[in-house]
């Protein structure tokens, strides 16, 4: 938390109660990234180095950070196949020596990122450098590749050479620990189909003892102490287990963790002995995750922090004591410089996760859903697993959430493609696999229908093989193939809960399904060497053969169509002469027209500007535009290109509600052309400072309930969310100009909750972010002077709130008078709640000035507020709740905004009871009386 600096005067104060915002920042350039930053599944620190880390994505080449992790760049634009690789590891001694791990292989840096190359070409299934003896690495390959199962060098990967065979019935290793004294003394953890194994070699690899596995048959993060001591996670998901005889017996040290099902990180700092952990709950339709620490060898354990999300790796910077990282599944990394007792959200250019696929919802204006999903798709044994993600925007691109969509039962599952009904708000239908979800939430929850028939798979390719009808409620189309070979088009008209075969072609397959938005009743299909067009809703079908011009051999990727009816196919066969075709006659001819900078292009995507006849094409390399039907095409990337490369641009999309702005999904996450210049409101979306920036709120409980909070605007400075009922207000938040004091904007947040909550507050013009964080059961209050700087980019390091200062309270109860005869009479300075029985007034006052009466502005039935200065400038939040059924007493809750003195009386009319809640200078804080 930022406390006010005390150092602000009372004349900067006075400049601040009557400032009004700063213009907007000049127009962003034309794509600017807008989704969330991504998850991480390797964290190194780099020996020496301090505050050098090294992170990979999943499916990502290495990203570096050279400031704690503030901010992150793409150094490893000369890596060998970058997007197949999982982990990262740093020299022990040389901090310019870099590790990268992943199917490709195992590359490595002896320049801080510059060059790479790849040292071994066997997929890597496990990898450790020797601590003390940094030349002396071992490599076992990956389950089921080919290459040597267990392979040693002593020249830093110059040379290799294969250890001899694994004990008998050890198939290959997942896992290996050198110990820090001895670079021959090595752990291991061997696999096979039917059972693990604990391996322990004290000659380099040369022969192998077997040892007894914990409880949980597995055993993952295996961390090496002194006099034969040993610390890991007994199963891919807990619980932490230590063996004191190397490995011969094992014993649970899980003295007050909770019991863990999500994937966990166990680290431990040589110098101090301290054990690390990262670990969570599953709360079915969320996760909660944890980082705890021991220091006595496990024995017992202090929780640092939680927050929604799992939470997963778990890094020591050795160069700075105390300084731990901890990756996030949504946002990054946390970073913490004092051992986990306080932290902040660092990730700024942490990529994104992929985003594959993009569906408009129709019926909410500006509310489009993407597909998040890491490149390799489940492929990874290691914990944690890349899971799916659905991210979605409410304003037009400029903000998304994300979240993992799960089952009816609360398993995640992976979704692909997600198509929006075009009647029904917040209604999506999935594929995963043989099987359509529908989600009548918002994606958040989905549940499977009745099943395609018997191994129907739907069509991968291009990702255009289910579609939903705009002109006919519940009517859907699938297309795709089945075991036996035959490709086949099948029709829901009960939106999936029963299917008919429409169309069966056997080879060429179907591969993409357009149903034609501007002509009611018409839907095309095209395969590889095949076209389909049905005029009376998918019914019956004609074939109009591939077509003079189109080229038979080639998949048709996706379709779509323009106002003045004409065709357009995007073909996929890498190396083709053309990948993007016209027709002007509904199929039955086509012309090539990827001329120019698109000739040979690989296109993944064509949108057709609504505003006009602007064709966008996103493609294997960026994005490129043509303003004349196809005839010339220019590059239209700019902000896309990272490295010097553009990105695989896999789905376009237009918000039909903003005129002009446009989505891109892209490997590199999602962007959005142009950005609004200016924040957007809406149910989810707060608007302060004018519209500079843009606010949401999203809660959990305990019993894995979660949700979005809903905005309620009171000034263009101030406003608040409430989560359960618009009469019950959570929440308040205030934006200031602090400009004239210390060049930035300030953030003020009060809660009248103690449930769990995330607030994100974006810089629109910027894209910037910051993320505060209540874990809940307590009221947080944050100052923060430091949100955002005037010039528009964020300070290094956003703060993640994650608990709530002390705060002074005086409450008393004054002797009962008679009972009132009337009810609250409303007033300047009196604010009347809980259906005008409590009467609410506030004075406050300055150091060496008398006090004053604030003014009371009623918001709602239950809720008000105060102001001091300016009616724009909200200081105090007020609610009043009839708690009776519960505990017999009214509660009342305030929620400051100020750090100046200030007393709230709180009168009960019936009864004439009275108490004074004196907030002292110099601090923010939240008051929660529930005993009136």
């Amino acid at each position: 938390m930022t406390r006010l600096s005390r150092k602000l005067n009372l004349v900067a104060w006075a400049v601040l109660w009557i400032a009004s915002a700063v213009p907007l920042a000049a127009q962003a350039p034309r794509w600017r990234a807008t989704g969330p930053r991504g998850g991480t599944g390797s964290l190194a620190t780099a020996a020496g180095g301090a505050g050098v880390v090294w992170a990979v994505a999943f499916g990502r080449a290495p990203l570096r950070s050279l400031d704690g992790g503030a901010s992150w760049t793409r150094p490893a634009v000369s890596i060998p196949y970058a997007q197949y690789y999982f982990a990262v590891a740093t020299d022990p001694v040389d901090p310019l020596t870099v590790y990268a791990e992943g199917f490709a292989g195992l590359a490595r840096t002896s320049d801080g990122g510059a060059t790479w190359s790849l040292i071994n070409s066997t997929p890597v299934g496990a990898f450790a450098i020797a601590p003390s003896a940094p030349a002396t690495l071992y490599l076992a390959r990956y389950y089921n590749s080919v290459g040597n199962p267990l392979s040693r060098s002593d020249d830093g990967g110059a040379t290799w050479r294969a250890l001899p065979a694994l004990p008998p019935g050890v198939e290959s290793i997942f896992d290996l620990a050198v110990d820090p004294a001895d670079p021959g003394n090595v752990y291991a953890q061997g696999f096979s189909p039917s059972r693990r194994f604990f391996l322990h070699s004290t000659d380099g690899g040369g022969s192998w003892l077997t040892g007894s596995m914990p409880p949980g048959d597995h055993l993952s993060s295996l961390q090496i102490g002194p006099q034969g001591a040993l610390y890991g996670l007994a199963s891919a998901f807990g619980p932490v287990v230590r063996s004191r005889d190397g490995g011969q017996t094992w014993e649970s040290i899980n003295a007050g963790l909770p019991y863990s099902s999500v994937p966990g990180s166990l680290v431990r700092e040589r110098t101090s002995g301290n054990l690390y952990l990262a670990t969570g709950v599953d709360q079915g339709s969320a996760t909660l995750g944890q980082v705890w620490r021991s220091a006595d060898g496990g024995t017992t354990w202090t929780k640092l922090v939680e927050r929604s999300g799992l939470l997963y790796p778990l890094a020591l910077d050795g160069a700075l004591p105390g300084r731990l990282y901890v990756g996030t599944e949504d946002a990054g990394l946390l970073a913490s410089a004092d051992a986990g007792q306080h932290w902040q959200l660092a990730g700024a250019g942490f990529l994104a996760p992929s985003a594959l696929d993009l569906a408009v919802d129709s019926q909410l204006a500006g509310t489009l859903y993407a597909v998040l999903e890491p490149p390799l798709d489940g492929a990874v044994l290691q914990p944690p697993l890349p899971r799916t993600q659905l991210a979605r925007t409410t304003d037009g691109g400029a903000t998304w959430t994300s979240w993992t969509p799960r089952n009816q039962d609360g398993a995640p599952i992976s979704l692909r493609p997600v198509v929006a009904d075009p009647f029904t708000a917040g209604s999506l239908y999935g594929s995963v696999g043989p099987v359509l979800f529908h989600s009548s939430d918002g994606g958040k929850i989905w549940r499977s229908s009745s099943p395609f028939p018997p191994f129907f798979v739907v069509s991968g390719v291009g990702l255009s093989g289910l579609a939903a009808d705009p002109f006919h409620a519940g009517v859907l189309f699938a297309a795709g193939f089945l075991d036996n070979g035959t490709s086949v088009v099948l029709r829901s008209a009960d939106g999936g809960q029963s299917w008919t075969k429409v169309l069966g072609v056997g080879e060429p397959w179907v591969t993409a399904l357009l149903v034609d938005p501007t002509s009611p009743g018409t839907v095309f299909a095209g395969g590889r060497g095949g076209f389909w067009r049905s005029l009376d809703g998918g019914l019956s079908w004609a074939s109009t053969g591939p077509g003079p011009g189109l080229i038979g051999q080639q998949w048709v990727v996706g379709l779509q169509t323009d106002a003045g009816h004409n065709l357009y196919a995007e073909l996929g066969l890498p190396g083709a002469e053309h990948t993007l075709y016209r027709s002007a006659d509904r199929g039955t001819t086509w012309s090539p027209i990827d001329a120019g900078p698109l000739a040979g292009v690989q296109v993944n995507d064509l949108l057709v500007d609504p505003r006009g006849t602007a064709l966008y094409a996103g493609t294997n390399n960026g994005i490129y535009v043509s303003q004349d039907g196809g005839a010339h095409w220019t590059a239209a990337g700019d902000g896309l290109t990272a490295g010097g490369f553009a990105p695989y641009v896999s789905r376009l999309a237009a918000d039909p509600a903003h005129a002009g702005a446009l989505i891109a999904a892209t490997e590199d996450g999602l962007f959005a052309s142009p950005l609004p210049s200016a924040c957007i409101p809406s149910d989810l979306v707060l608007c302060l400072a004018g519209g500079k920036f843009a606010a949401r709120a999203h809660w959990s409980l305990r019993n894995g309930t979660s949700g979005d909070g809903h905005a309620s605007t009171l000034t263009d400075r101030s406003g608040s969310f409430w989560f359960f009922s618009p009469g019950s207000l959570e929440l308040t938040l205030k934006m200031i100009d602090g400009q004239t004091v210390n060049h930035h904007f300030w953030l003020f947040g009060a809660d009248l909750t103690d449930v769990a909550y995330t607030l994100t507050v974006t810089e629109v013009a910027t894209g910037a972010q910051r993320t505060y964080s209540s874990p809940g059961g307590s009221f947080a209050n944050f100052a923060d002077t430091s949100a955002f700087e005037v010039a528009g980019t964020a300070s290094p390091g956003a703060a993640e709130v994650s608990s709530a200062a002390a705060i002074s309270l005086s409450s008393r109860s004054s002797p009962l008078v008679s009972a009132a005869t009337s009810a609250c009479v409303p007033a300047a300075d009196t604010l009347c709640l809980a259906g005008s029985r409590f009467a609410v007034q506030v004075t406050w006052s300055l150091p060496g000035t008398g006090a004053t009466s604030a003014v009371a502005t009623p918001l709602v039935q239950n809720t008000g507020t105060f102001w001091f200065f300016s009616p724009q400038l909200p200081e105090l939040t007020v609610k009043v709740l009839d708690g009776r059924p519960l505990n017999g007493h009214f509660w009342v809750f305030l929620a400051g905004l100020s750090d100046i003195n200030y007393t709230t009386t709180v009168t009960d009319t019936v009864t004439g009871a009275t108490k004074h809640y004196v907030h002292p200078a110099g601090t923010v804080g939240s008051i929660a009386d529930t005993s009136f």
